[in-house]
């Protein structure tokens, strides 16, 4: 095995599917500070005419503030603003370019009352609380933003206990309004995930944890499902609810299309096998444990088979990411590990004509211990970019990660960031550009390309 280690280590690290090799806009330009002095996970987002916004959470003791930075066009002045006041807990912020304007959903939790947040305004300009929208756990809300081709924009997220049966919601923001009250498009949520794809969008949600009754054994979880809606070009639910996944993970995504494709990605967590001794409440042999494995499923148009990816050889560590090509490509990334070696992670990569199956994994970087999952964009102009962090081993100093990114013209490295285990980024595209943007000391580093 670790001969085969080695093997890999030595192969050029150069993504080397979906593409034709073009070294169109393949370089990024020098990394720029932000004084935005937020912690990570980071949102962000592109418009095409090089409008951006990037945001997070400034934290304090029981104090927290979202925190955003805007810009009108590019190499313009980055507008930093704070919005609402001090809450005791901000979460999962997101943000969207839509029609030169700048959109920012998050959760909060307040002494008096729990939120999803909505603020919006003019790229470059200052941003102003649009609405809170009441929920019952601002914990486990997990907002999700999605532009409709019409430019106005869908908002969904969780709404719910853990003591009761929650709802995925979802309201349609255009300009300065909701266009009408918020709708129930699905229920028994724990997360929820949302894209956009031709005129409208789908949301998705993975169903809550389940135990047997009467049972603490070690088989004791029920599987659980991920479902996907249809949403017309006014975000409202359109078609029926489709199961996607039987046996799913904690995380998933989506990934759609202008052309009106949709792919599922997840990870099948690890599984347990029967075993002698079960009933007798023995612990699990060795030989009992299957692996986790990651999968990705074609939903629109026309469901298909899930596909596995990967295998013995390269265990799926996370839920892929799929991106899509003009014509009828797309491409896959996945940070996986290796039987026997770790924790250390590779991102590998594989590509489809035609919705047909991926082809062979091909090594794009080795990762070492990083927990950020590779995000893959495909810019309108040129190749598919994979963004992720590398450890950045050295004795005796903390622990530090470099961001990355891999084209198939080689290797870029934009910066550094100590965000936990390397996660935190954020990566927004939209046509020829690509935006990444990173925690850094005490504010944040962009790159851009395109």
């Amino acid at each position: 095995m670790t001969s085969t280690r080695i093997l890999l280590l030595a192969t050029v690290a150069v993504l080397c599917v979906g593409g034709q090799g073009q070294a169109y806009g393949a370089s990024f330009g020098a990394a720029q500070a932000l004084d935005l002095r937020v912690t990570g996970p980071l949102a962000a987002a592109v418009g095409s005419g090089g409008e951006a916004v990037v945001a997070g959470v400034r934290r304090g003791p029981g104090k927290d503030q979202v925190a955003v930075a805007t810009r009108a066009r590019p190499g313009g002045p980055w507008n930093n603003r704070v919005l609402g006041p001090v809450v005791t807990q901000a979460r999962d912020v997101q943000a969207l370019i839509t029609r030169d304007r700048a959109v920012v959903a998050w959760a909060e939790a307040r002494r008096d009352r729990q939120s999803v947040v909505v603020a919006t305004g003019r790229a470059g300009g200052p941003l102003t609380l649009l609405r809170r929208v009441p929920v019952a756990d601002a914990f486990a809300a997990s907002p999700r933003l999605a532009r409709l081709r019409s430019g106005a924009v869908v908002l969904a997220w969780r709404d719910g206990t853990f003591r009761a049966r929650s709802r995925v919601r979802v309201a349609t923001v255009d300009g300065d309004r909701f266009t009408a009250a918020p709708r129930t498009v699905g229920t028994d949520a724990a997360l929820v995930v949302l894209a956009a794809r031709a005129s409208g969008a789908a949301v998705g949600w993975i169903s809550a944890y389940r135990v047997r009754p009467g049972t603490n054994r070690p088989r004791s979880l029920l599987p659980r499902t991920m479902t996907v809606v249809a949403l017309d070009a006014r975000g409202a639910p359109a078609g029926r609810q489709i199961t996607v996944g039987d046996d799913v993970g904690s995380s998933a995504r989506l990934a759609g299309a202008p052309d009106g494709r949709l792919v599922a990605s997840w990870m099948r967590p690890q599984q347990i096998r029967p075993y002698p001794g079960e009933d007798r409440g023995d612990a699990p042999p060795a030989d009992a444990y299957v692996a986790p494995l990651a999968f990705t499923r074609q939903v629109f148009p026309g469901l298909r088979p899930a596909r596995p990816v990967g295998g013995p050889s390269n265990i799926g560590a996370g839920a892929p990411s799929v991106t899509f090509q003009e014509g009828d490509r797309a491409v896959m990334a996945v940070r996986a590990s290796m039987p026997g070696v770790g924790p250390a992670y590779d991102v590998v990569a594989a590509g489809s004509g035609a919705a047909g199956p991926w082809s062979a994994l091909r090594l794009v970087a080795h990762l070492g211990f990083s927990r950020m999952d590779p995000v893959a964009v495909a810019p309108a102009e040129g190749d598919v970019v994979i963004v992720y962090t590398t450890l950045t081993a050295s004795v005796g100093t903390p622990a530090s990660w470099t961001v990355a990114a891999s084209t198939s013209t080689g290797t870029v490295p934009l910066g550094a960031t100590m965000a936990s285990d390397g996660r935190g980024v954020a990566v927004a595209s939209a046509r020829g550009r690509v935006l990444v943007a990173w925690p850094a000391g005490d504010g944040v580093q962009i790159a851009e390309r395109g």
